[in-house]
């Protein structure tokens, strides 16, 4: 079971291995389609993560306004009492 398991790492070391040294040495255009799929895997990160951060703000946002209302509320009602 371990020989089975270290051949498995064995190959994937020798993949990227081989992927790492064709895009070192290889052409310009093995770069450029390196670069392109970082972008996209950034771009679809991105595109993914903000309607979550953008909800996270906008709940920031209406407790922030919730504070602010109750704090106003309450300087009102101490004026009345004053």
């Amino acid at each position: 079971m371990s020989d089975d398991r270290m051949s498995k790492e064995g190959a994937k070391e020798a993949e990227l291995g081989e992927t790492s040294s064709n895009v070192e040495a290889g052409s310009c255009g093995g770069k450029i389609k390196l670069m392109e799929a970082v972008g996209q895997s950034i771009g679809c990160t991105i595109k993914n993560l903000y309607p979550l951060l953008l909800n996270s703000v906008q709940d920031d946002m209406a407790l922030l306004v919730k504070k602010w209302e109750s704090r106003q509320a309450l300087k009102s009602l101490k004026f009345l009492i004053l």
